[in-house]
């Protein structure tokens, strides 16, 4: 079995960056008991995430081709990374509901994303 792979994405062009993975699996999706196996070869399927949401393994792989440079580049990453990046989505839910990386479907308008305070830092 191949080890998951990581990435950083947008899904829409001046989108957030959101994590990604894709994976392999010998089960049935949801369901891990369910295993798929064939008479010699077990039977593989691809299954994706991104931004926690399970997605159809397309939506992740076709951004495999895309050149480094355009807005639909995956861009891989390491596992500590995605981790980091998924936690800080977590942590965004709960207290910073307004936060764009939430709505990875709608394109950032920088107009609006508030600045950040540093009156704690610099008191």
């Amino acid at each position: 079995m191949t080890p998951p792979r990581y990435f950083l994405l947008r899904l829409v062009r001046n989108g957030p960056l959101v994590p990604g993975r894709l994976q392999v699996i010998d089960h049935e999706p949801g369901e891990p008991d369910n295993k798929r196996e064939g008479s010699r070869w077990p039977v593989l399927l691809e299954m994706a995430d991104i931004a926690g949401e399970e997605v159809p393994p397309e939506d992740l792989t076709e951004r495999l081709w895309a050149p480094a440079t355009h807005w639909k580049y995956a861009q891989p990453v390491s596992e500590a990374e995605y981790r980091r990046h998924f936690a800080r989505l977590r942590w965004a839910e709960r207290h910073r509901p307004t936060d764009p990386t939430l709505r990875p479907r709608r394109a950032v308008d920088v107009r609006q994303v508030p600045l950040p305070s540093f009156e704690r830092e610099n008191a």
